[in-house]
């Protein structure tokens, strides 16, 4: 069984990997799959977040990075507040913002 600290440094190394990924991608000019996988970074910090402010080690099994945020009792400011809901937004809806 894993401890509160290694389930985090799970969720901060593998969103180290996703972060080199979306940097090697966006190098080669692919911006969609570049900010998928910048999504997938951001989330597994906030899942890391989560696992610190919470009880339990294993947080929700969502994408939703306000979701997760409000359950990690974190707070935002009102930019970073829009630019995770159009990341988010993009992520869960599948929708492109890139226009």
């Amino acid at each position: 069984m894993m401890t509160k600290k290694e389930h985090i440094e799970y969720w901060l190394k593998s969103s180290d990997k996703d972060f080199d990924t979306m940097n090697y991608l966006f190098k080669g000019r692919r911006y969609v799959h570049s900010l998928f996988f910048g999504h997938l970074y951001i989330e597994k910090i906030c899942k890391a977040l989560w696992v610190k402010n919470n009880k339990e080690n294993y947080p929700p099994k969502i994408h939703n990075i306000l979701i997760i945020l409000t359950q990690a009792e974190t707070t935002l400011d009102e930019e970073h507040l829009l630019f995770l809901l159009k990341l988010t937004q993009y992520q869960v809806n599948g929708t492109n913002i890139i226009k």
